[in-house]
């Protein structure tokens, strides 16, 4: 992108100097100039933005590999990269995004059966047998609960 940005801000230059020179001539006119400039201030404008944002990527790289001062290495030759196919499905769980979607999956379970085990009704039924004092008579209670869903 920083090429093609550079080889616009060339072609606006060349502009300007066209446009400058109609004007001078007395073919142009002055908004044509200031249109050729604007045009170049936007594309030094995207320059600048490309150069900050191509930096911030270096700054986050350099935290996982370290010194970005250094070219990069070339494409890698995927023709000669060799699989093992065997292991390929023993290794796939130890992917981070599978490890994560395993997480999410067992929640979902769990959350299912939560919703079971709440969908089932928990009767209970107690009984009581109280022996009292003389002057009172025994008493035996019974109590039924029913929780409403």
């Amino acid at each position: 992108m920083s090429a093609a940005i550079a080889e616009q801000g060339a072609a606006a230059r060349t502009e300007i100097d066209a446009a400058e020179g109609a004007y001078r001539a007395g073919r142009g006119s002055l908004a044509e100039i200031l249109a050729a400039r604007s045009t170049l201030a936007g594309l030094d404008d995207r320059s600048s933005e490309l150069a900050r944002r191509v930096s911030a990527a270096k700054i986050a790289l350099a935290r996982w590999v370290g010194d970005v001062g250094a070219p990069l290495a070339g494409k890698p030759e995927v023709d000669t990269i060799r699989l093992d196919t065997r292991a390929l499905d023993a290794d796939i769980r130890h992917h981070p995004q599978i490890a994560v979607l395993d997480r999410r999956e067992a929640l979902a379970a769990a959350e299912v059966r939560l919703a079971q085990a709440a969908k089932q009704a928990d009767w209970s039924v107690e009984v009581m047998y109280s022996q009292r004092g003389p002057a009172y008579s025994n008493m035996i209670s019974v109590g039924v609960s029913v929780p409403l869903q």
